[in-house]
């Protein structure tokens, strides 16, 4: 399986992103499923409202809501334990919480992101 981080998905709905030819690319070249973290939709759907509108993350929620090959991963209280432990623990500089959370994923799954910190942080 593989994660896409919150900048991919953006890039994917929103034409006017500067990204998002790569995002289409990158989208098109996928041959695993895709896992959908909670903290990852709470992201794009907030960023995408306030960048291109409602209608856009309105759009982003109906459709990887009824994609089939897209898991989503409700968060638990087990994770979100692991994750705060996690978090506390490191220092590695200019990551959200979001991008934590999917450097914590990397251990059991890919992720792909147009983020250089993140990017720089997962390797």
């Amino acid at each position: 399986m593989i994660v896409l981080d919150s900048n991919v998905w953006i890039a994917l709905f929103d034409k006017d992103d500067s990204l998002h030819g790569r995002a289409q690319r990158a989208i098109g070249g996928l041959k695993e499923r895709v896992a959908l973290p909670e903290y990852v939709i709470l992201e794009v759907t907030t960023v995408l409202a306030q960048k291109a509108g409602k209608s856009f993350a309105d759009s982003f929620l109906q459709k990887v809501y009824a994609n089939r090959d897209i898991q989503i991963i409700v968060s638990s209280g087990q994770f979100l334990d692991e994750l705060v432990s996690f978090y506390l623990s490191s220092s590695t500089k200019n990551l959200s919480f979001v991008d934590y959370a999917l450097l914590f994923l990397s251990r059991r799954m890919k992720i792909l992101t147009f983020d250089k910190n993140l990017e720089k942080a997962l390797k």
